[in-house]
C-alpha cells in the first residue's frame, strides 16, 4: 500500500539535485558559527520551487566544536529583532523575516540550519 499526501504548498514538480553553495549560502552560517566559536564549515544547500516562483532555500553546515552553556547567550547580537521560537540549552531557533535559523548543539558538534521561506 502506498499512501500519498498532497499539501498544495509545492507545485507537483520533481526536486533537482541540490544546489552548489555560493557565498551568500556560507554568509548564511559563517557568522552563526563564528558566534559559536566554531571553526567555519562547507554548507551544503537545498531547495524547492515555491509557488510562485523563486525558491525556499534551506543551508546547513555541521562544525567540529563544543557548543556554549547558552545558545541563546552566544548567538544574541545575531538575533537582535528576530522572533525566538525556541530556546533550550542544546537547541535554539529563531526567525526574522523570511529567514529562520536553527542550532543544535551536540557533544561535539554544533549544526546551523537557515531557511529562507518562499516569496
Amino acid at each position: 500500500m502506498t499512501i500519498t499526501l498532497g499539501s498544495g504548498c509545492r507545485p507537483a514538480v520533481p526536486l533537482g539535485a541540490s544546489a552548489v553553495p555560493d557565498e551568500r549560502d556560507r554568509a548564511a552560517v559563517a557568522p552563526v558559527l563564528a558566534a559559536l566559536g566554531a571553526p567555519p564549515a562547507q554548507p551544503t544547500v537545498a531547495q524547492a520551487p515555491c509557488p510562485g516562483g523563486g525558491a525556499i532555500r534551506t543551508v546547513a553546515a555541521r562544525s567540529r566544536a563544543a557548543a556554549p552553556a547558552s545558545l541563546a547567550a552566544a548567538l544574541r547580537p545575531l538575533t537582535i529583532g528576530a522572533s525566538v521560537i525556541v530556546d533550550q540549552p542544546a537547541f535554539y531557533a529563531c526567525q526574522r523575516g523570511s529567514t529562520t535559523r536553527s542550532v543544535r548543539g551536540d557533544g561535539d558538534t554544533v549544526s546551523v540550519v537557515s531557511t529562507t521561506s518562499c516569496p
